[in-house]
């Protein structure tokens, strides 16, 4: 019987720290955000392809990052990062916070689903690839 209630002990230890280690929020670590990221997109409603975009974005240590816009007239947007319950979390300056989640699955890549009510009211996947040196 103390045997039969110790091996129902481990099996249950071991499976909660089995499927803990399994979770989204420990597969992101501030080791995998950091570094230059390429913007693709692709609308969600149509199924579309995925559109190289002229963003890119590089996240720093410190949990700040910078996009930029490389088209003819260069811009620059500022923000801040954070990993929370498994998400990156992006806020801009102006306090819009996307939040994008992590994938392996085709390399790394972080993908956000945002709608528009005029222009993709089924909503546009916004993507980043993570660039390689």
């Amino acid at each position: 019987m103390a045997e039969c209630k110790l091996r129902t002990l481990i099996i249950s230890v071991f499976c909660i720290a089995f499927l803990s280690g399994c979770s989204s929020a420990s597969n992101i670590s501030p080791e995998i955000v950091c570094g230059k990221w390429q913007m693709y997109a692709a609308d969600t409603g149509r199924n579309g392809k995925e559109q190289k975009q002229p963003i890119t974005y590089t996240f720093m240590p410190d949990g700040k990052y910078v996009s930029r816009l490389t088209e003819s007239t260069p811009e620059e947007t500022t923000g801040k990062w954070e990993i929370k319950d498994g998400k990156l979390l992006l806020s801009e300056t102006k306090n819009n916070i996307a939040a994008y989640t992590y994938s392996k699955e085709q390399g790394q890549t972080f993908t956000y689903v945002a709608y528009e009510k005029t222009f993709f009211p089924k909503g546009v996947t916004f993507i980043l690839r993570k660039i390689v040196p």
